[in-house]
């Protein structure tokens, strides 16, 4: 609302529904621009929006953007709009972590995967700058001047620990499923 969008409903349900025809039909009668899913998992919603006729645009946000969900909605999927980190696989690290990760899993990783490698490493990487002195003190410090480019991006944290992100060189993207794989749009 803030940005000048009107918001004609808003809908929650409960961890492992299944039955979202309820909502879809309000969805329907409100006849939105836009659906916007907050879900980790959507699948299920966008295969029931799309079995109920609605040609409505669904945008999601987050873990959504791993090529999961369009193994899971297939032809569902097209269209689908989300922002949120993307594992640039094109890059020398992504492709090298996606391809030793399919080798392992036998899947493609998901951002999850991504973000517990991510996670590990500036671990890691401050374990091995704190020498001799490993009490919790330093490795928490370490971690906390962290600057550095991993698997997602620069990562660096502000005082209260979040990870401070410069979204004009970031890994956060604006995709569309087009033809069955995610593209980035402008």
């Amino acid at each position: 609302e803030k940005a000048g969008l009107e918001v004609l409903g808003e809908e929650t349900y409960a961890s492992g529904e299944t039955d979202f025809s309820a909502m879809i039909t309000k969805a329907a009668n409100a006849d939105p621009d836009m659906i916007v899913i907050l879900d980790q998992a959507p699948g299920t919603l966008i295969n029931q929006i799309r079995t109920a006729g609605l040609t409505t645009r669904i945008g999601d946000y987050g873990a959504s953007t791993s090529n999961e969900v369009i193994t899971l909605c297939g032809e569902n999927a097209e269209g689908l709009v989300t922002i949120g980190l993307r594992l640039d696989t094109t890059s020398d690290k992504g492709k090298a972590f996606a391809d030793e990760f399919v080798e392992r899993a036998g899947f493609d990783p998901t951002l999850y995967a991504a973000y517990a490698y991510e996670a590990a490493s500036i671990m890691l990487d401050a374990i091995k700058s704190c020498g001799e002195d490993l009490s919790r003190d330093a490795v928490r410090d370490a971690i906390a001047a962290t600057n550095a480019d991993y698997l997602l991006g620069n990562i660096t944290f502000n005082a209260d620990g979040n990870r401070v992100i410069n979204f004009a060189n970031s890994p956060y993207k604006v995709s569309e499923v087009q033809n069955g794989v995610w593209v980035e749009v402008e």
